[in-house]
């Protein structure tokens, strides 16, 4: 059976939870010009993340944008809250689309049972694109002992087994 991860009620809130955790500059830099994307640069990332953490509202940022020179000098993607959030709404959702199948088996006919599923790749494509988990996504194997002397090996995760 499932459970509930996360549950966003408004559009605003889910652009708040997008905001939620600042992206290492580091880490960010690594990545190239892409690593805020859908938003041109840092800058560009950071302006929206001040509009949506501070609740700056639609008519001043839309005043201040108004300013000129101000867009052009700070680099930003978008010219007025509209389309802010129309950046906003291309950050891709985790892991992808949910799609939902009906089946039923000879055995028995009258009882459907629901399939929900989601695109692999995507799904994976998500895990791999997400900061929050960059701390928790093993890439190769690795030998995890119990003390320093190396003595007793722990096999407890598939990345620390040997079949790798």
């Amino acid at each position: 059976a499932g459970r509930e991860i996360r549950m966003v009620q408004s559009l605003h809130k889910r652009w708040a939870a997008l905001f939620g955790q600042d992206v290492d500059p580091e880490s960010a830099n690594e990545l190239g010009p892409m690593s805020y994307a859908p938003f041109a640069s840092k800058l560009d990332w950071e302006v929206a993340q001040w509009m949506v953490k501070d609740g700056i509202g639609h008519n001043s940022f839309n005043r201040l944008l108004a300013i000129d020179g101000v867009r052009e000098r700070l680099g930003l993607s978008y010219h007025n809250t509209a389309g802010l959030h129309d950046r906003l709404e291309d950050i891709p959702r985790r892991a992808g689309k949910w799609h939902v199948k009906h089946v039923t088996y000879p055995d028995r006919p009258n009882e459907p049972f629901t399939l929900r599923h989601r695109n692999i790749i995507e799904c994976i494509q998500s895990l791999w694109g997400d900061p929050e988990l960059e701390e928790h996504i093993v890439y190769q194997p690795r030998r995890v002992f119990t003390s320093n002397n190396k003595q007793c090996r722990i096999y407890n995760e598939m990345w620390t087994g040997k079949w790798w």
